[in-house]
Protein backbone atom coordinates (compact mmCIF):
# COMPACT_ATOMS: atom_id res chain seq x y z
CA UNK A 1 0.00 0.00 0.00
CA UNK A 2 2.81 2.20 0.87
CA UNK A 3 4.64 1.46 -2.60
CA UNK A 4 1.10 2.45 -4.17
CA UNK A 5 0.73 5.57 -2.55
CA UNK A 6 4.26 6.46 -3.44
CA UNK A 7 3.96 5.63 -7.17
CA UNK A 8 0.82 7.95 -7.27
CA UNK A 9 2.55 10.72 -5.77
CA UNK A 10 6.04 10.15 -7.43
CA UNK A 11 3.81 10.63 -11.33
CA UNK A 12 1.96 13.12 -9.92
CA UNK A 13 5.12 15.50 -9.56
CA UNK A 14 7.45 13.99 -12.39
CA UNK A 15 4.68 14.54 -14.99
CA UNK A 16 4.19 17.90 -14.67
CA UNK A 17 6.60 19.84 -17.02
CA UNK A 18 8.63 22.25 -16.10
CA UNK A 19 9.17 25.33 -17.58
CA UNK A 20 11.33 24.11 -20.48
CA UNK A 21 8.49 20.87 -20.83
CA UNK A 22 10.91 18.68 -19.31
CA UNK A 23 9.25 16.08 -16.72
CA UNK A 24 10.56 16.45 -13.08
CA UNK A 25 12.78 13.19 -13.60
CA UNK A 26 14.83 15.45 -11.00
CA UNK A 27 12.16 14.67 -8.11
CA UNK A 28 12.63 11.09 -8.51
CA UNK A 29 15.19 10.52 -5.65
CA UNK A 30 13.43 12.64 -3.04
CA UNK A 31 10.26 10.87 -3.23
CA UNK A 32 12.36 7.54 -3.28
CA UNK A 33 14.77 8.95 -0.40
CA UNK A 34 11.48 9.72 1.69
CA UNK A 35 10.15 6.24 1.27
CA UNK A 36 13.51 4.22 2.27
CA UNK A 37 13.26 6.22 5.32
CA UNK A 38 9.40 5.54 6.54
CA UNK A 39 10.71 2.21 5.55
CA UNK A 40 12.95 2.21 7.87
CA UNK A 41 11.22 3.33 10.69
CA UNK A 42 8.80 0.33 9.99
CA UNK A 43 11.35 -2.34 10.33
CA UNK A 44 13.23 -0.47 12.88
CA UNK A 45 16.25 -0.41 10.90
CA UNK A 46 18.44 2.64 11.93
CA UNK A 47 20.12 4.59 8.90
CA UNK A 48 21.17 7.52 10.33
CA UNK A 49 24.73 7.22 9.89
CA UNK A 50 24.78 5.39 6.44
CA UNK A 51 21.94 7.92 4.89
CA UNK A 52 24.83 10.22 3.03
CA UNK A 53 26.25 6.50 1.85
CA UNK A 54 22.50 5.18 1.23
CA UNK A 55 21.60 8.42 -0.87
CA UNK A 56 24.25 9.93 -2.39
CA UNK A 57 27.27 7.66 -2.88
CA UNK A 58 25.97 4.49 -4.17
CA UNK A 59 26.98 5.27 -7.53
CA UNK A 60 29.40 2.47 -9.32
CA UNK A 61 29.58 -1.07 -11.01
CA UNK A 62 30.76 -2.92 -8.05
CA UNK A 63 28.47 -2.38 -5.59
CA UNK A 64 29.82 -4.24 -2.93
CA UNK A 65 33.71 -3.03 -3.25
CA UNK A 66 32.24 0.39 -3.27
CA UNK A 67 30.33 0.45 -0.18
CA UNK A 68 33.09 -1.47 1.85
CA UNK A 69 35.97 1.02 0.78
CA UNK A 70 33.15 4.12 1.47
CA UNK A 71 32.41 2.61 4.95
CA UNK A 72 35.85 2.05 5.73
CA UNK A 73 36.70 5.73 4.96
CA UNK A 74 33.92 6.81 7.53
CA UNK A 75 34.55 4.42 10.40
CA UNK A 76 37.31 3.23 12.73
CA UNK A 77 39.32 0.53 11.87
CA UNK A 78 38.66 -2.91 12.95
CA UNK A 79 34.85 -2.32 13.75
CA UNK A 80 32.50 -5.09 12.46
CA UNK A 81 31.24 -3.46 8.87
CA UNK A 82 29.18 -6.29 8.29
CA UNK A 83 25.69 -4.93 9.73
CA UNK A 84 26.27 -1.89 7.68
CA UNK A 85 27.02 -3.74 4.48
CA UNK A 86 23.46 -5.99 5.04
CA UNK A 87 21.70 -2.71 5.74
CA UNK A 88 23.21 -0.57 2.50
CA UNK A 89 22.65 -3.72 0.40
CA UNK A 90 19.29 -4.02 1.66
CA UNK A 91 17.93 -0.30 0.65
CA UNK A 92 20.24 0.15 -2.40
CA UNK A 93 18.46 -2.97 -3.17
CA UNK A 94 15.11 -1.78 -2.06
CA UNK A 95 16.13 1.69 -4.17
CA UNK A 96 16.62 -0.21 -7.45
CA UNK A 97 13.27 -1.71 -7.43
CA UNK A 98 11.50 1.24 -6.89
CA UNK A 99 13.24 3.11 -9.59
CA UNK A 100 12.15 -0.03 -12.09
CA UNK A 101 8.36 -0.10 -10.50
CA UNK A 102 8.37 3.72 -11.13
CA UNK A 103 9.72 3.64 -14.45
CA UNK A 104 7.10 0.46 -15.56
CA UNK A 105 4.09 2.62 -13.68
CA UNK A 106 5.19 5.81 -15.34
CA UNK A 107 4.74 3.99 -18.85
CA UNK A 108 1.60 2.16 -18.43
CA UNK A 109 0.35 5.47 -16.94
CA UNK A 110 1.54 7.75 -19.69
CA UNK A 111 -0.26 5.10 -22.23
CA UNK A 112 -3.53 4.95 -20.24
CA UNK A 113 -3.64 9.10 -20.58
CA UNK A 114 -5.26 8.71 -23.63
CA UNK A 115 -8.19 10.92 -25.28
CA UNK A 116 -11.00 8.96 -23.81
CA UNK A 117 -9.63 9.54 -20.53
CA UNK A 118 -9.36 13.44 -20.88
CA UNK A 119 -11.82 14.41 -18.32
CA UNK A 120 -9.59 12.56 -16.06
CA UNK A 121 -6.86 14.98 -16.57
CA UNK A 122 -6.37 17.99 -14.62
CA UNK A 123 -4.83 21.27 -16.55
CA UNK A 124 -1.67 20.80 -15.96
CA UNK A 125 -1.77 17.23 -16.76
CA UNK A 126 -3.30 17.87 -19.94
CA UNK A 127 -0.59 20.20 -21.10
CA UNK A 128 1.94 17.34 -20.21
CA UNK A 129 -0.02 15.02 -22.69
CA UNK A 130 -0.24 17.67 -25.60
CA UNK A 131 3.30 18.53 -25.45
CA UNK A 132 4.20 14.75 -25.66
CA UNK A 133 2.05 14.59 -28.31
CA UNK A 134 4.14 17.21 -30.41
CA UNK A 135 7.18 15.50 -29.54
CA UNK A 136 6.46 12.15 -30.50
CA UNK A 137 4.66 13.44 -34.10
CA UNK A 138 8.20 15.86 -34.59
CA UNK A 139 8.03 18.95 -32.94
CA UNK A 140 11.15 20.16 -31.28
CA UNK A 141 12.33 21.79 -28.25
CA UNK A 142 8.57 21.75 -26.85
CA UNK A 143 8.58 24.00 -23.20
CA UNK A 144 5.79 25.12 -21.03
CA UNK A 145 5.25 28.62 -20.35
CA UNK A 146 5.27 30.04 -16.85
CA UNK A 147 2.50 28.91 -14.76
CA UNK A 148 2.02 32.66 -13.73
CA UNK A 149 2.27 35.70 -16.59
CA UNK A 150 2.05 33.03 -19.46
CA UNK A 151 0.22 35.48 -21.71
CA UNK A 152 -2.27 33.39 -22.83
CA UNK A 153 0.13 30.47 -24.19
CA UNK A 154 0.66 27.31 -22.18
CA UNK A 155 3.15 25.78 -24.39
CA UNK A 156 5.98 26.85 -27.63
CA UNK A 157 6.85 24.47 -29.84
CA UNK A 158 9.36 24.47 -33.29
CA UNK A 159 9.41 22.61 -35.93
CA UNK A 160 11.00 23.51 -39.62
CA UNK A 161 12.21 27.30 -38.01
CA UNK A 162 8.79 28.18 -36.66
CA UNK A 163 7.76 29.23 -33.60
CA UNK A 164 4.27 27.84 -32.59
CA UNK A 165 2.46 29.68 -29.04
CA UNK A 166 -0.51 26.96 -28.19
CA UNK A 167 -3.07 27.10 -25.65
CA UNK A 168 -3.71 23.39 -24.04
CA UNK A 169 -7.47 23.55 -23.05
CA UNK A 170 -8.98 20.42 -21.30
CA UNK A 171 -12.43 21.16 -21.98
CA UNK A 172 -15.48 18.46 -22.12
CA UNK A 173 -17.90 21.12 -23.81
CA UNK A 174 -16.84 24.09 -26.48
CA UNK A 175 -14.24 26.27 -26.30
CA UNK A 176 -15.44 29.90 -27.49
CA UNK A 177 -13.81 33.23 -28.74
CA UNK A 178 -11.73 34.11 -25.32
CA UNK A 179 -9.06 31.43 -25.88
CA UNK A 180 -8.71 32.18 -29.38
CA UNK A 181 -8.21 36.17 -28.39
CA UNK A 182 -5.74 34.86 -25.96
CA UNK A 183 -3.32 32.81 -28.40
CA UNK A 184 -3.54 36.00 -30.53
CA UNK A 185 -1.72 37.96 -28.01
CA UNK A 186 0.51 35.43 -27.53
CA UNK A 187 1.50 35.30 -31.27
CA UNK A 188 2.65 39.00 -31.09
CA UNK A 189 3.86 38.53 -27.07
CA UNK A 190 6.41 35.95 -28.18
CA UNK A 191 7.12 36.58 -31.40
CA UNK A 192 5.86 33.35 -32.52
CA UNK A 193 5.03 32.27 -36.23
CA UNK A 194 1.61 30.62 -35.75
CA UNK A 195 -0.77 30.49 -32.97
CA UNK A 196 -2.60 27.29 -31.87
CA UNK A 197 -5.60 26.17 -29.69
CA UNK A 198 -5.58 22.62 -28.84
CA UNK A 199 -8.59 21.30 -26.54
CA UNK A 200 -10.24 17.90 -25.40
CA UNK A 201 -13.78 18.61 -26.55
CA UNK A 202 -14.36 21.16 -29.14
CA UNK A 203 -15.38 24.66 -30.81
CA UNK A 204 -17.84 27.36 -31.21
CA UNK A 205 -18.93 28.45 -34.48
CA UNK A 206 -18.03 31.77 -33.10
CA UNK A 207 -14.55 31.04 -32.52
CA UNK A 208 -14.12 29.10 -35.65
CA UNK A 209 -15.44 31.88 -36.99
CA UNK A 210 -12.48 34.11 -35.48
CA UNK A 211 -9.55 31.72 -35.45
CA UNK A 212 -10.35 31.51 -39.53
CA UNK A 213 -9.77 35.65 -39.21
CA UNK A 214 -6.79 35.45 -37.36
CA UNK A 215 -5.45 32.66 -38.82
CA UNK A 216 -5.33 30.66 -35.49
CA UNK A 217 -5.43 26.74 -35.80
CA UNK A 218 -7.95 24.72 -33.90
CA UNK A 219 -7.34 21.37 -33.07
CA UNK A 220 -10.23 19.94 -31.25
CA UNK A 221 -10.30 16.13 -29.16
CA UNK A 222 -11.47 14.43 -32.21
CA UNK A 223 -7.93 15.74 -33.87
CA UNK A 224 -6.19 15.06 -31.07
CA UNK A 225 -7.24 11.59 -30.44
CA UNK A 226 -6.17 10.61 -34.18
CA UNK A 227 -2.55 12.81 -34.29
CA UNK A 228 -4.12 14.72 -36.86
CA UNK A 229 -2.02 18.67 -36.53
CA UNK A 230 -2.19 18.75 -40.22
Amino acid sequence: MVVEKFLEIAERKVSVLDDYGDERWDLLPKEIEILLLKTAKLDSDCIESIKSLLFRDLEGPDLVRGLRTKIQARFRPGEDLSAFLVLITKYRLLKARLEREFCSYHESHRSKKSAEQFDELSGREFETYVAKVLTEIGFKDVSGTPVTGDQGADLIAKRDGRTIVIQAKRYQGSVGNRAVQEVVGAVSFYGADEGWVVTSGSFTPSAKALAQKNSVKLIDGHALRNRNFS
